[in-house]
């Protein structure tokens, strides 16, 4: 018997989509989740749909490359998330992985009666893949499902922000790579975090239009994320009493 099965392509915002549940393009869960700052679509999950899912998460442990893992959606009108190894150790992503994850977010979908679901361009953005290519995969493999729902491929358009007040020289120094990276004018950068425009604090050392964070975000990073400035020499400080400490209580 065959499969009815509905697949669109649309361009918009994968948390605004009228589904069941939604795919997260995520990574093998090597790090834990409050290390990383997340980007795009996982970014955009974690600030709606608050922890409650990515500590869920968490407690799979490693993930093979295309695996998959249920949770619930947090604070987000989903009946779950379907969260997918849709990158490998070298943050990159490759047919493989991109099949893989496609073939068992659907799966899962099927296995647990969701009637539609609403997934990205997985493997398109910290992947690395071409959008067009990416794409192309996405819609091959669900094609080749048994999953018989509703499939809604989602194109990520950002909304326009207004111009701002804040004029940055990387604009006279600079202007196509800003433009590429989608900064609107006015602005220097956007927000590793949250993806808010404005002018944005960076990690001394690294190029403006590379990496940054606004004010409320540059701090946590710098202090608290093993990776920041500041937070390096904080963290191997902090293991390096933790091993004094050891030798002393056992010597």
């Amino acid at each position: 018997m065959k499969i009815s099965m509905e697949l669109i392509v649309v361009t918009g915002d994968l948390l605004d989509q009228k589904v069941e549940a939604i795919i997260n393009p995520w990574n093998r869960n090597l790090i834990p989740w409050w290390l990383l700052i997340p980007k795009g679509v996982s970014g955009a999950i974690k600030r709606r749909a608050g922890f409650g899912p990515f500590i869920e998460l968490r407690r799979a442990g490693t993930l093979a490359l295309g695996a998959s893992v249920v949770t619930s959606a947090g604070r987000l009108p989903f009946k779950a998330i379907i969260h997918v190894a849709g990158i490998g150790h070298n943050w990159c992503s490759s047919e493989k992985s991109i099949r893989s994850s496609v073939k068992s977010a659907l799966d899962d979908a099927r296995s647990r009666g969701f009637a539609s679901v609403a997934l990205p361009l997985i493997g398109a953005g910290t992947g690395g893949g071409s959008e067009e290519s990416v794409q192309k995969l996405i819609e091959d493999e669900c094609r080749h499902s048994n999953y018989g729902g509703k499939i809604v491929i989602v194109r990520y358009k950002p909304l326009p922000w207004a111009s701002g007040d804040c004029y940055c020289s990387l604009w006279e120094s600079a202007p196509d790579t800003l433009e590429k990276k989608g900064i609107p004018k006015g602005y220097c950068g956007l927000c590793d975090v949250c993806g808010a425009p404005g002018h944005l604090r960076h990690f001394p050392g690294s190029a403006p239009f590379t990496g940054g964070w606004c004010k409320k975000h540059y701090y946590r990073a710098m202090f608290l994320h093993p990776m920041g400035t500041i937070g390096t020499l904080v963290w191997v400080a902090g293991i390096l009493a933790i091993i004094i400490f050891v030798k002393r209580l056992l010597g």
